[in-house]
């Protein structure tokens, strides 16, 4: 089938090769799996960072973040030992997709990438298979706005970016997430895979409480998700969390799922979701099941006027709500009958008034000599939904440093320079991003 499918590889990941000097370690709830590796070393020396990555597919991006302003701004890329082009940081200081490769040729490519100084940091890197790309052992990643996702209920689409209080300002994968507060709302995801986890934004620094069940296939899940005043993350002013695990299952048989995510109770916290990640039990791009999602009978506001159109929303139809073929054919032909009937039973009516000498039929429309009424027509004209904020998260245990992985100093914390606790977020659209459409 003809689609798009992105793999997520961790920073630790051992064909991540890191070089000109010791890479640092940093570990964070706001990180995917908890780290980050950044270039530390630049920061205080001559010294440049450099990581090589080898990989299968037609395009690469990198998540992470971009040096403080005080920085150079400019890094080299090199691909498949070709002339190497120098690129900026699409904004300082951020966490952020902050590299996107041209389209390639399918295959396998070699990524690198050099002159990077300060608190650069590489989180995690997108790639996008081909038709045949050997996907065992790997992870699949699907944003909130996959096709593979609907949604059911008052759910709004927000562009904005979110802010951690103690480490860097940032933008959700993919530019955008989905968020709901109401009861009763839900999402329902289809995959085909051995695991899945939901991630997204957690708001630390709202004092409330979110109850969740997660349903799949059948198997109920409940999770409850509280802050207060004595919530570590509350008291280290954590603010809004990305890379936010919500919920996982792990070991599922190979086959085709459906995950239905569903908001029990709230009170003053917001459900928000970024992105879901599985484990595909199909063996390529090409042998990959055609989950079509139904049809949708709900609108989706949102804050952004670029959310696409084609993105299906709503439930999950059931072939049992939907009319049979007999009831639309009956329904057809009775409705003809009854009309012919009308017709010549006022055919019949006027007949009978002309031979009674009574009123022409002409009596019956008003005369109208010289005038024309026109009757209004007034469209509408509703607003697409309120400006929404946001304000979030808590990822798994990370995996281990493989043994032939990076040198890796795990003792180093970020420096001071990089907090941005205050920081004036300026009013920049997020860059173009790589989206995972089915």
């Amino acid at each position: 089938m003809s689609a798009r499918l992105l793999l997520m590889l961790d920073d630790t990941d051992s064909s991540i090769f890191y070089s000109g000097g010791t890479w640092s370690h940093s570990v964070d709830t706001q990180w995917y799996l908890k780290s980050e590796t950044w270039a530390k070393f630049t920061v205080n020396s001559t010294q440049t960072g450099t990581f090589t990555l080898t990989f299968q597919g037609t395009s690469i991006s990198i998540i992470g973040s971009t040096p403080p302003p005080s920085f150079s701004q400019t890094f080299r890329v090199n691909i498949d030992n070709g002339s190497p082009s120098s690129l900026t940081y699409p904004i300082s200081q951020r966490y952020m997709q902050w590299y996107t490769s041209p389209t390639l040729q399918d295959g396998s490519h070699t990524l690198r990438v050099d002159g990077l100084v300060g608190a650069v940091g590489v989180d995690f890197a997108l790639i996008e298979v081909g038709q045949d790309t050997s996907l065992s052992g790997k992870t699949v990643i699907a944003d909130d706005d996959d096709s593979a996702v609907q949604y059911s209920g008052s759910w709004l689409r927000s562009t904005e970016q979110f802010n951690p209080g103690v480490i860097l300002v940032g933008f959700p994968l993919g530019g955008a997430t989905h968020r709901s507060s109401i009861p009763g709302d839900s999402i329902a995801f289809r995959f085909s895979g051995t695991s899945i986890a939901v991630y997204g934004i957690f708001l630390w620094g709202s004092l409330g409480s979110l109850s969740m069940t997660y349903t799949l296939d059948g198997s109920a899940f409940s999770r409850n998700y509280n802050v207060t005043t004595q919530s570590p993350e509350f008291k280290e002013n954590f603010g809004d969390t990305e890379n936010f695990l919500y919920f996982s299952q792990d070991n599922l048989s190979p086959g085709n799922y459906t995950l239905v995510i569903r908001i029990e109770s709230t009170s003053n916290q917001f459900f928000i979701l970024d992105y879901f990640t599985y484990k595909p039990s199909f063996s390529t791009l090409s042998t990959m099941p055609n989950l079509l999602p139904a049809q949708s009978s709900t609108s989706l506001p949102s804050t952004s006027s670029g959310f696409p159109s084609s993105n299906p929303t709503g439930r999950l139809a059931e072939s049992s709500n939907s009319p049979s073929v007999g009831a639309v054919v009956g329904t057809s032909i009775g409705g003809t009958l009854f009309a012919i009937f009308v017709v010549l039973f006022v055919f019949k009516w006027l007949k009978g008034r002309r031979q009674r000498g009574r009123n022409s039929i002409t009596a019956l429309v008003p005369k109208v000599v010289g005038q024309r009424f026109v009757s209004p027509f007034i469209l509408d004209k509703r607003p697409s939904g309120p400006a929404v904020g946001l304000k979030g998260s808590l990822p798994p245990p990370s995996d281990s440093m493989p043994a032939q992985g990076p040198v890796i100093d795990s003792s180093a914390q970020r420096p001071q320079m990089v907090a941005t606790s205050g920081y004036s977020v300026p009013e920049e659209a997020p860059p173009a991003y790589l989206i995972s459409t089915f």
